[in-house]
């Protein structure tokens, strides 16, 4: 049985989220097992633990959650206001990184998980295509709601298209029939530099690229971003879709853009919905483990390197976290430990995803109020990074 396949999910929903809180699941408990040796039936409990703690963070339904779907957070650049946020995003991403890990988990581990994953999925629905098409969008559509908890929230001129990494995501979390893959990738590619228009939001040397562009709509400017083109590479992948231009043409991209470093020292010019090095490297180590053999061979050496030295440099332990998980997931061992106790705090500092208001717009005025991040909604979800957490103790343990 694939994660989540469960044939009677509306039972599994309800017990989903309404299950009392264990007391083995509170952070103080989870810490100090942490700490302990992480092997054997030791590693198993730890993960059951972590897994028992993310199932109670995700909503029971109360009118702006659905019943299923994981709550995350949207803020400004200051921090001081968060406001709730009920896009589709993390709870889909956190299906695909649960079902990544699956076969690792204990046989309790994988209940719990099934639960979750069907619970998440029963509300795929309310984020399709306003018009019933095959794509999806951040936020809800079914009723439309657009910057949810903000006074944008009801206008018409603030509703966006469907986007290329949400769909990407969602596809990857489902057992969808071949025919339905091979619509949404011939969709795709009537979406991608130099198809209908040509792309000024990025330097000149990635102009020339029929490489993927973030968004389905029709009049909004072209915009590339080096994560968003990963997701979905890893769709074509992972579906074993036949490669065409528009897949070869990103891949170029994504070469160039690391050859030159520009995910290093310009990662908000290269990655406007993530503007972050570490998820930047996250991202395409993810892809390279993926990839076809011999298809990223060339950056492999110079993402590992970066991996490394972000590693030591980096201050923010979910940074560090992610930063980790990458190596281990390349089959990279480093010397490098982890305390967690007290890292709610760097969660709290922690954006993973990020909208930027001039992504799509000319070059010059990206570079002249991009890297301040005024235009900037910063995103983050605790249930996510408790994922990232749970991630990243599979992948070490897989390595040790």
């Amino acid at each position: 049985m694939t994660p989540g396949s469960a044939g009677d999910w509306r039972p599994a929903c309800d017990r989903c989220c309404h299950r009392p809180l264990n007391a083995m699941v509170k952070s103080a408990v989870f810490f100090i097992f942490f700490l302990a040796s992480i092997t054997g039936q030791t590693q198993h409990f730890l993960s059951d633990s972590l897994i028992d703690r993310i199932h109670h963070l995700q909503s029971k339904g109360n009118g702006f959650y659905g019943a299923g779907l994981f709550p995350s957070k949207r803020y400004k650049k200051s921090g001081k206001e968060k406001v709730e946020d009920n896009n589709i995003f993390f709870s889909a991403l956190m299906v695909y990184t649960m079902q990544s890990a699956y076969p690792s988990f204990s046989d309790e581990g994988k209940r719990m998980i099934d639960t979750m994953i069907v619970c998440v999925k029963n509300n795929y629905h309310r984020y399709r295509n306003r018009n019933g098409d095959i794509t999806y969008n951040f936020w809800q559509t079914h009723p439309d709601r657009p910057f949810p908890n903000s006074k944008s929230s009801n206008k018409e001129g603030y509703k966006l298209p469907d986007d290329l990494d949400v769909t990407s995501l969602i596809y990857l979390t489902q057992q969808n029939k071949s025919k339905r893959n091979d619509s949404l990738k011939e969709k795709m590619g009537q979406h991608t530099n130099l198809y209908q228009k040509k792309i000024h939001s990025t330097n000149k040397r990635y102009r020339q690229f029929k490489a993927y562009n973030t968004w389905f709509g029709k009049n909004m400017k072209l915009e590339f971003d080096i994560c968003v083109v990963s997701n979905v590479l890893l769709f074509v992948y992972e579906k074993k879709l036949p490669l065409n231009q528009y897949d070869q043409d990103t891949e170029f991209l994504i070469l160039e853009v690391i050859r030159n470093n520009d995910h290093m020292n310009h990662p908000y010019i290269v990655s406007p919905s993530y503007q972050n090095s570490a998820v930047i490297l996250y991202h395409l180590a993810r892809l390279l483990d993926a990839a076809p053999e011999g298809h990223f061979d060339t950056i492999r050496s110079k993402i590992v390197s970066d991996l490394k030295s972000l590693l030591a440099t980096s201050k923010n332990r979910m940074e560090q976290i992610i930063l980790l998980s990458s190596l281990y997931r390349l089959r990279e061992s480093f010397e490098f430990k982890i305390d967690l106790k007290g890292i709610e705090y760097d969660m709290e500092t922690f954006a993973f995803f990020k909208a930027n208001v001039l992504s799509n717009q000319r070059l010059w005025l990206r570079k002249v109020f991009g890297k301040m991040g005024v235009f900037n909604f910063n995103f983050q979800s605790e249930a996510y990074y408790q994922v990232l957490i749970l991630e990243y103790m599979e992948l070490m343990n897989r390595n040790n």
